[in-house]
């Protein structure tokens, strides 16, 4: 009987859930309608509002989900895990640093500037970033790759060890990278669930408490497919699932890639419709909110683009995505950098925050060249040259977290050793 009772009361809650979306409906078609039970009535003057009133209908359905698992005890079960769980970047004018570089991709750049790549060498670059003196004022967190987080640093502490002691949390990238997908040769899965459970485990006994999974979305006129959506979504959602079980926070990455020529309409086309799989996947999984953190791309043209959108266009353009297709019980959002220049990716996390639209989740970074390739240059393998890598270092966390409270100026960034973008950065890729 009780389990009778129990199911009747989801099928009752479920037909309720139906209503007030029909309801909603109607009322695009007839302003005076009244919600069912009772709400007043609201009018929808475009399609975005549809889109709003379908996530926060999703993110409703979603807690009332969550909420039958423990017993119909609300927020219980929820709020339980996010004790548990540290979200690494939800600190106002806080951010992540992404040093989760593969040894190929990080050779890359080394041998770009003549630097040869040693696991010494890699250990001192990785090093110099995670000591700069100062920096934990705007860095919440540092992603790291396999080799850095199973390193010591040059007094026998524990790289882990040695960004907890400075109040930043470790974390830790868990794919194994992103393979050609099966019958669709232009796209790609991320790959990496097999044994995951276990390397979770493993990694949190070394100290982390985040992990990270990035998803590859490549973009034409006809890409992405909805099997390359699918497989990825899916991905994400289970490796955020596993994370959750080992009491790790698990950053969802999704990237729409800047390679091409599209639109910033076509972006923000297919960044929507990828959010909104992703999102289904995670509840599909079992995937509390609010114990994750989304690190989408930003809304932009493909570099190749004849028409480059302006700082502002991307701005609204990006919050506008977010507000249709994240729900706002995800804590945090951490933009990824996707390849744009230091300044540039500042400057539209800057618009972006500045904007007057309401942002019911912290809107910041977690940013790989975007931080590190001023100071990877400033420091180009010498050890005399420490300081000044850190200093860079440093002036970009400083830039970057004033744009995350979008309090970042042009009188602050032309003090910046940042400079232009060199030619040799262009072909740099991120993991």
């Amino acid at each position: 009987m009780a389990r009778f009772l129990d199911r009747a009361q989801s099928m009752s809650a479920i037909g309720s859930i139906r209503l007030a979306a029909r309801g909603a409906l109607r009322s695009f078609r007839d302003p005076t309608q009244t919600l069912p039970g009772g709400a007043r009535s609201i009018v929808i003057h475009s399609s975005t509002d549809i889109q709003l009133i379908y996530v926060n209908t999703f993110a409703f359905f979603y807690a009332f989900c969550q909420t039958k698992r423990n017993g119909g005890h609300t927020s219980c079960w929820a709020h339980s895990l996010r004790a548990r769980l540290r979200c690494p970047s939800v600190a106002a004018g806080k951010g992540i640093l992404a040093a989760d570089e593969t040894t190929p991709t990080l050779t890359k750049r080394f041998d770009t500037l003549g630097i040869q790549s040693t696991e010494q060498s890699r250990r001192t670059y990785r090093e110099m970033l995670f000591s700069c003196p100062g920096a934990a004022e705007f860095i919440s967190g540092v992603i790291m790759y396999d080799e850095t987080i199973r390193q010591k640093g040059s007094d026998g502490t524990p790289l882990a060890e040695a960004l907890t002691a400075r109040g930043i949390v470790p974390g830790i990238k868990v794919d194994t990278g992103a393979k050609p997908l099966a019958s669709s040769p232009n796209e790609t899965v991320t790959e990496g669930l097999d044994g995951l459970r276990d390397r979770l485990r493993e990694y949190h006994g070394m100290g982390a408490r985040f992990a990270k999974w990035r998803a590859v979305i490549h973009v034409t006129d006809t890409l992405p497919s909805a099997a390359g959506v699918s497989a990825n979504a899916h991905a994400l959602a289970r490796y955020a699932s596993l994370c959750q079980e080992q009491e790790l926070v698990p950053i969802v990455e999704p990237e729409v890639l800047m390679d091409g020529s599209h639109t910033i309409e076509r972006c923000e086309e297919v960044t929507g419709a990828v959010l909104h799989a992703v999102f289904h996947a995670l509840f599909e999984q079992g995937v509390a909110l609010e114990g994750i953190l989304l690190k989408p791309n930003m809304v932009i043209a493909g570099k190749e683009c004849t028409r480059q959108a302006s700082v502002e266009e991307v701005a609204a353009a990006t919050l506008a995505c977010l507000r249709r297709h994240a729900p706002a019980a995800v804590p945090g959002i951490v933009f990824l950098s996707g390849g744009q220049h230091a300044r540039l990716a500042t400057a539209h996390l800057n618009a972006i925050n500045r904007l007057a639209s309401s942002k019911p989740w912290k809107v910041s970074f977690s940013y790989g060249r975007a931080l590190q390739d001023p100071a990877l240059e400033a420091w180009n393998g010498r050890d005399e040259n420490l300081a000044v890598g850190q200093q860079a270092f440093y002036q970009r966390a400083s830039l970057n977290g004033a744009a995350s409270v979008g309090k970042c100026t042009d009188e602050m960034e032309s003090a910046s050793l940042s400079g232009d973008d060199p030619l040799h950065r262009r072909d740099w890729r991120d993991d």
